[in-house]
């Protein structure tokens, strides 16, 4: 995985390279654009109840966003 920061200090995009196998986790509306053949996978990472106490008590997304 390569990650190179553009834009800093304000408005920073990370233009992130993935290897074959690599993925790579995201919050809900993180994703700028991606290449053609990166999939896209939205699910409930850990559980029904890691994520509910995820979305309560941390702020954050119930669901996690991958891509690969």
């Amino acid at each position: 995985m390569q990650i190179d920061l553009q834009f800093r200090p304000s408005y920073s995009l990370a233009v992130v390279t993935l290897a074959p196998q690599e993925r790579i986790r995201a919050d809900s509306g993180a994703m700028v654009s991606h290449s053609a053949g990166v999939q896209v996978e939205t699910k409930a990472e850990g559980g029904l109840l890691k994520s509910l106490g995820r979305a309560m008590l941390g702020g954050e997304s119930f669901f996690q966003n991958f891509w690969q």
